[in-house]
């Protein structure tokens, strides 16, 4: 039997009934956090971004996420009651009803002890609805969801394929609740925050790391299709999805030498911060 924490309790995955929560809540925040390592190495980084999705809707973050020490101390009595004991991702979701707000955290465990990364190359397509470049990039997921939904449905139209999403200016902007990077020899090419993607967690992380590795970093907001014509790589990162590499974008083939070193320096830099 699953169990999950729930407001301020854990408790048997059947004894919460999400009917009612479900009724008096007009708005459902989804929200996903990696663990692994023996820890959740970006708890504190996640919590500031539920805080600010909160507070774009004038609401409040629950009162157990301020106190980090006994949030972690929770989550992770709820991996070892469901004895998930390599990585995995929390989700979070918060209902904000009318009268008061409730709280639900599940886990979902893998099977590798790091990020997920995908062993096949994704083909790359791209994605009818638009992102809007006005949209908060640390909150804007809340817009984003329905789009998300829906391009995420035109994934199921081949066998292992991602698509991308472009804002109105027909500039790339990210992936479905990941942020897209490209590689050109020594530069890295990502989309910048004015297109309005979607800031994962990890964003930073793996620009840090790129110049760590001596590449040159690139934001820029006029990234069109064309452009993935003339990379040498291209690859999604999120906390959710891990390190995703492409294949193809349509007659285009790419490498994943990048990647690979990006995902062993995001490991390392995980494992230490546990550790740290």
């Amino acid at each position: 039997m699953a169990y999950l924490l729930f407001n301020n309790s854990i408790v048997r995955e059947n004894e919460v009934s999400l009917t009612p929560l479900l009724l008096e809540a007009p708005l459902i925040l989804k929200h996903y956090v990696w663990y692994g390592f023996g820890g959740i190495p970006l708890l504190q980084e996640n919590i500031v971004l539920i805080e600010q999705k909160l507070h774009a809707l004038n609401r409040e973050i629950p009162a157990l996420f301020k106190n980090q020490r006994e949030f972690l101390r929770l989550l992770k009595r709820t991996l070892n009651k469901n004895r998930y004991y390599r990585s995995g991702l929390f989700i979070i979701q918060l209902f904000l009803g009318e009268n008061r707000d409730n709280f639900m955290v599940s886990c979902r465990p893998f099977t590798e002890s790091g990020l997920p990364r995908n062993p096949q190359g994704l083909f790359l397509h791209v994605a009818k609805p638009k992102i809007c470049s006005q949209l908060n990039n640390y909150t804007g997921s809340l817009g984003k969801e329905e789009l998300w939904r829906q391009a995420s449905a035109t994934q199921t139209d081949m066998q292992n394929s991602k698509v991308m999403l472009l804002n109105e200016r027909e500039a790339v902007s990210e992936g479905i609740g990941s942020n897209i990077f490209m590689v050109k020899e020594n530069h890295v090419y990502t989309p910048a925050l004015t297109t309005g993607c979607f800031a994962d967690v990890l964003r930073p992380e793996v620009l840090r790391l790129s110049e760590k590795l001596k590449m040159k970093i690139i934001e820029s907001d006029n990234l069109t299709p064309k452009y993935m014509q003339q990379m040498d790589e291209v690859f999604f990162v999120s906390e959710m999805l891990g390190v995703q590499w492409v294949l193809g974008f349509h007659e285009r083939r790419y490498v994943h030498e990048f990647s690979d070193k990006i995902y062993k320096e995001l490991n390392h830099f995980m494992q230490e911060k546990v550790q740290g």
